[in-house]
Order: C-alpha cells, then sequence, then structure tokens
C-alpha cells in the first residue's frame, strides 16, 4: 500500500499497499513513544457499515519529546456517496505504485466495486486544532474465504495516507479500524502482502500485531 503503501494483495497481486507513502510508519509505527491513540467505537446500528472510530492522536517533535499537534482522525465506512473524495487519494496511491495518474479509471474502477458491493473501503477523515477537516487516507478490504477453517477471510489491499497526514496515526487507525471490521464479521483474520524490501511497512505491520508467513511460498500467474 503507497504514500501509505506497504502492501501487496494477495488476491490481486497486479497491486500493493500504499500506507500512504510508507514514510509516515517510519516513526509513526516503528516508535509507538510517536503518538498516542484513543479510539471511541461508536456503533450506531448493528451493521458495521454505520461504525465509526474517533482517535485523537498527539505528535511529537522528533527528539524533544514536545507535543507539536493535534488532530482528531475519524475513520467511517465509505459509501458511493464518498466516491469523488476517494477518488484522488486512490489516484495516489496508484502513483506510489509507478502508475500514471489515471482519475477517470479510478473513479470507474472504485464505482463498479461500490456499485456491485465487491470490496469494503474505510475512509479517514483528519481535523486539526482549527477544525479543518479533510479526507486524509483509505482502506479497501477484498472479501476471500479459509476453506481450511470454513470462516471469511479479508484480503486488505490497499492502504494510503495522504502526504499531509502521515506521522499523524492514520495510517494505524485504519489498520486497527479494519481489524474491528474482520473480528465483527466472523472472519478468520486479515492477510496482506508487501515487498521483500519493504523494511518500514513490515515494521509497522508487525506492530500492529500481524505475523511474517513462514511456512508458505506465493505463486502468481499473470496475464
Amino acid at each position: 500500500m503507497q504514500g501509505w503503501h506497504p502492501c501487496t494483495p494477495l488476491a490481486s497481486p497486479d497491486r500493493q499497499h500504499p500506507i500512504g507513502p510508507v514514510n509516515p510508519w517510519k516513526m509513526a509505527l516503528a516508535s509507538r513513544a510517536f503518538c498516542r491513540l484513543r479510539c471511541l467505537h461508536i456503533l450506531i446500528e448493528h451493521h458495521f457499515s454505520s461504525q465509526m472510530c474517533l482517535c485523537t492522536m498527539q505528535g511529537k517533535e522528533k527528539g524533544t519529546g514536545m507535543a507539536t499537534q493535534k488532530n482528531t482522525i475519524e475513520i467511517v465506512r465509505a459509501t458511493i456517496d464518498d466516491l469523488e473524495l476517494i477518488v484522488p487519494l486512490f489516484d495516489g496511491y496508484r502513483q506510489f505504485y509507478k502508475q500514471a495518474s489515471d482519475l477517470e479509471g479510478a473513479r470507474s474502477f472504485l464505482k463498479a466495486h461500490f456499485e456491485q458491493d465487491t470490496s469494503v473501503i474505510f475512509l479517514a477523515f483528519s481535523t486539526d486544532e482549527a477544525g479543518q477537516r479533510q479526507a486524509s487516507g483509505f482502506t479497501q478490504l477484498y472479501p476471500s474465504f479459509s476453506s481450511t477453517s470454513l470462516k471469511r477471510l479479508w484480503i486488505l489491499n490497499d492502504l494510503f495516507v495522504a502526504p499531509g497526514a502521515r506521522r499523524t496515526g492514520t495510517g494505524t487507525a485504519l489498520l486497527e479500524h479494519a481489524r474491528q471490521f474482520a473480528l465483527a464479521t466472523g472472519a478468520k483474520g486479515l492477510s496482506l502482502a508487501t515487498a521483500v524490501d519493504n523494511y518500514t511497512a513490515q515494521s509497522v505491520y508487525e506492530a500492529a500485531g500481524w505475523v511474517r508467513d513462514r511456512e508458505f511460498y506465493a505463486y502468481h500467474l499473470f496475464f
């Protein structure tokens, strides 16, 4: 996953993950002291689509331990009404992985997923102390299944945080929300893939409790 993109999808190996260029995690996740996260899950309905996560993130200036900014991060399940907010983030994610900008292509791709209900997207909004609120990141999950456990499995295919929102805990909040969603849907868990040399992304996932697969090899057949 770009901007914050450290993963590559298992289900669709042609796409990787940005964690909004992974750099934000270099300080944010590798060092838990970097930020303080307080998550309040508000379940308005029994359907997870109505759940949101409100987190207060306080950054600290490198080397000083002094608080430098305080942002409120809101995570919501996106609907087709949020399409135009997600398009530029998704386009930025693709560019992080060396793809040419294609806003119309991104719009059509995401619109189809919303209309066909073939993925789940969580959108992050950041509000700073001045009251400025804007879409700051997203993660997209694709449904899969585990035959051995007879349960649903989610592929965390995309994760991206906008450049201006990095090092604020947005990526961490999105990962945690994806985890909570998987639990709420009774899934076996989540899977993702990342480049073998993407050490920043690896440290981010491992800090969040993800475990590297040391038992199976992954094979692809591209066309």
